[in-house]
């Protein structure tokens, strides 16, 4: 291919985007004056891809170009081509060319990030303006999730005719959600699957904050009743927000948190204040798309992990006898950020050159430092609402010594409280390792429990550089999880490494969304006590045994696992006594989940709080036992099941024959308590 060499070197400059300016807010002179060098003539192109967008045989830069930075920017019909020379059209043009441009959107994805971004119409408009392809990129941020990262590479794209992916199928969709919310459902299947998988998680990190939040569920309106009290009113409200909430990807991602910057109500100063839980919930859920050193300040200063890791009212040290406390001083590395040993970027332990054994990454003097930092720190306010508000500093009780922590920074003596703690917090939030740290956790609660290096590796990126010069983004590390080849190639649903089993917690929300579970309006969630592994799920929220969670990330069973050093961290609370409990607590739970059992409970009481699903599209199938399999296994297993899971499901709905009485219930529990009990739904592909 030929590329026009422009004669005007300010054309060059003034097609360059602004650093004060977003991508793609082209000035009119640059436009204006790239159409005079052109002449308003066409551009030669030799490839096939849908840049003539304007009804003619090539595309024009000052007409095309625009056309396609307006609609990345959001602007639609009628004011797509207005006021372009060559470009005036009549409104059903307008709407003709915004509908081709919906269609050609996957094709016009320069960067191979799944969205027709403004970026992509700037890499556009300079190869229409026959700029080398080594500029093309040049000074535009990518983000993480980008493809294609050089001239080169979109060279290569625009030669091959701008081939759009495949599209996604209905599974894929479904098999995105199981990663990402608390189950699908037959609509949010239809959503993914028609936006695909970078369009939809792009619109749930935009989502707002579920209302009511937690706080003023349990706190202000004790309820949808009024009548929620203790601390059963906040797991009322994590299941309200679990399983009826929009913003289902923020949902899972404060789980994940919550089993990460661990609080619990066992064995804790924390056991039944449900306002301090309530607001703790919150924090993490306004932090969950935010920036990493905000959620570590926010979660260090929360009066509840004060509480629970006694940083809370933490004495100062008295020479010669009372210590600070160091609970959280340890715990903040440990678990928190940086953990036990020094990182390599894809995850892999740095070794010492000498020993050839792994490095620590703190030591006890450390730790003794950093307890200092968290000296002084109390109530924010002293109303009744106090749990909702962060830790203020004390400064008669907060230590004034020099405080050495990690990495050789040393804190100078009589460094106020919030000093002292900005110095530590931003010490640690800049250490290497919190981005493969926190980064492999995170794609452990949601894709799989043996990441590659490589996959570490481009998380820990995004980590490190959102593509715009900011670390911490945890909107790019979840884009970076979710849409990574590693998480959405299908060819790893056959990798019998691939994959990880999925917690009790979340399958009970598949049950439950699957089926809309709800009570009669106002709805309320009355689920509490799910811990008992030997009758119940064997895990509840905010009730792990300790501040390493009901499971380590690196744990993993005796057996192949452990001698593949390999991990698989749900298998802690999976074990004979747990599989047991878990499936008679199922096989009860969907024999009981429906209107009609619900409408003969009516029989013998109030039943307004009573829990039953709309199961009136399965039941409709219930005489139709492959059509039923196939959408169930749909909602359930994201279309992977394997034949003879499908044989033993069709041979469980056959024996009940359709003249027994609620005959079609009957099926219809049968189908769906198989399906969850099969070791095939429990391990997650």
């Amino acid at each position: 291919m030929k590329f026009l060499k422009l004669p005007a070197a300010a054309v060059r400059s003034a097609l360059r985007p602004s650093p004060t300016t977003t991508i793609g807010r082209w000035s009119a002179r640059a436009l204006a004056t790239g159409a005079a060098v052109l002449a308003g003539g066409a551009l030669a192109q030799a490839s096939n891809c849908p840049f003539a967008l304007t009804g003619q045989l090539s595309a024009r830069l000052a007409v095309d170009a625009n056309v396609m930075s307006r609609f990345t920017a959001g602007q639609r019909a009628p004011a797509l081509q207005g006021a372009l020379a060559g470009g005036a059209a009549n409104a059903q043009q307008e709407a003709a060319l915004e509908s081709a441009l919906a269609n050609a959107s996957l094709r016009l994805d320069m960067d191979g990030d799944g969205l027709f971004s403004p970026l992509d119409a700037a890499i556009i408009t300079r190869y229409l303006a026959g700029f080398a392809p080594s500029t093309w990129i040049t000074g535009l941020p990518l983000p993480t999730a980008a493809t294609r990262r050089s001239g080169a590479d979109v060279l290569s794209y625009i030669n091959a005719g701008c081939v759009a992916p495949t599209r996604p199928t209905k599974s894929d969709a479904a098999r995105l959600l199981t990663q990402a919310t608390f189950g699908p459902t037959m609509a949010t299947i239809d959503e993914a699957h028609a936006k695909g998988a970078a369009q939809w998680v792009n619109d749930q990190l935009n989502l707002p904050l579920h209302n009511p939040s937690h706080w003023q569920y349990v706190y202000v309106d004790k309820g949808p009743k009024g009548d929620s009290r203790y601390i059963n009113s906040t797991m009322e409200s994590f299941w309200l927000q679990a399983v009826r909430g929009n913003d289902q990807l923020r949902q899972r991602m404060v789980f994940a948190l919550t089993e990460i910057f661990v609080v619990s109500t066992v064995n804790s100063a924390v056991d039944i204040q449900e306002d301090a839980h309530a607001s703790y919930l919150d924090m993490l859920s306004r932090n969950a798309f935010g920036n990493f050193r905000t959620l570590l300040e926010e979660v260090s200063l929360h009066p509840t992990m004060g509480q629970y890791l006694s940083s809370f009212n933490n004495e100062k040290e008295v020479p010669g006898g009372r210590q600070p406390d160091e609970n959280y001083a340890r715990e903040v590395m440990q678990l928190f950020t940086i953990g036990l040993w020094q990182l390599n970027d894809d995850g892999t332990r740095k070794l010492n050159a000498a020993t050839g054994k792994p490095i620590p990454t703190y030591t006890q003097a450390d730790i003794k430092g950093m307890a200092r930092v968290f000296t002084g720190w109390s109530w924010g306010v002293t109303t009744p609402d106090a749990y909702n508000f962060l830790m203020k500093p004390d400064p008669e009780r907060h230590s004034s010594s020099e405080k050495a922590i990690l990495n050789g920074v040393v804190i100078p003596p009589n460094t106020n409280a919030r000093d002292s703690l900005k110095i530590a917090l931003d010490t640690l939030f800049n250490h290497p390792n919190v981005g493969p740290f926190i980064g492999s956790q995170l794609i452990k609660r949601f894709v799989t429990s043996n990441p590659t290096p490589g996959y570490v590796s481009r998380v820990t990126a995004a980590f490190n550089n959102n593509g715009s010069g900011v670390r911490g983004d945890m909107k790019a590390v979840i884009r970076a999880i979710l849409l990574d080849d590693e998480a959405r190639n299908n060819n790893r649903i056959t990798d019998p490494y691939f994959g990880k089993l999925r917690e009790p917690i979340v399958r009970y929300g598949n049950l439950m969304r699957a089926f809309d579970v709800k009570t009669t309006a106002p709805i309320v969630y009355r689920i509490w006590n799910l811990e008992d592994g030997a009758f119940s799920l064997g895990q509840n929220p905010l009730r792990a045994p300790s501040v390493f969670n009901w499971f380590q990330p690196t744990y993993a069973p005796p057996g192949m696992i452990l001698s593949t050093n390999r991990t698989a961290p749900e298998f802690k609370i999976t074990h004979e006594t747990t599989v047991t409990g878990y499936t008679n607590f199922i096989v009860n739970e969907v024999a009981l989940r429906s209107e009609s059992t619900r409408a003969i409970m009516a029989q013998y009481g109030d039943v307004s709080e009573y829990l039953a699903g709309d199961l009136s599209a399965e039941l409709a199938l219930a005489d139709q036992p492959d059509a039923l399999i196939d959408r169930l296994n749909l909602l359930f297993m994201a279309g992977q099941m394997q034949p003879w899971l499908r044989d033993i499901v069709r041979q469980g709905i056959n024996n009940i024959p359709l003249t027994d009485n609620r005959a079609r219930d009957h099926r219809v529990a049968t189908a769906t308590a198989l399906i969850m009990a099969s070791p095939q739904y429990i391990v997650q592909k």
